[in-house]
């Protein structure tokens, strides 16, 4: 699934994510929702991004599993525009997905500490 940078790409902000993760786990528990458990932009394409301490920590399970499935991880200096609370020693990754993968992997991790781009 490749992705493309630049006009088209937003970020997405906590509230709007926050919005979406209400969404995905109220349809998951919904009566009968396991016939669709996914709601309609579960597979739209996004790219997570992350510190790349999260690797270690939070997403760590996540990261054996997308090197098991071979997904190709980019990995990058931090800059200012990132607004993660980081130091900018460590750097950053991000990983082309789902929107709906991209939700379950930002719930995992502490606030303010990866972002979603649509």
């Amino acid at each position: 699934m490749a992705r493309k940078r630049g006009k088209g790409v937003r970020r997405l902000t906590d509230e709007q994510l926050e919005t979406l993760r209400k969404e995905l786990t109220e349809g998951a528990l919904a009566p009968g929702s396991h016939n669709n458990p996914y709601p309609v932009w579960y597979d739209q394409e996004a790219r997570f991004v992350a510190p790349l301490g999260e690797l270690l920590s939070s997403l760590q399970g996540f990261a054996w599993g997308w090197k098991m499935r071979a997904r190709e991880v980019e990995i990058c200096p931090l800059t200012k525009k990132d607004q993660f609370n980081a130091q900018g020693l460590e750097g950053k990754f991000s990983i082309n997905c789902t929107l709906g993968e991209a939700i379950i992997y930002w719930v995992q991790c502490p606030k303010h500490r990866a972002t979603v781009y649509v």
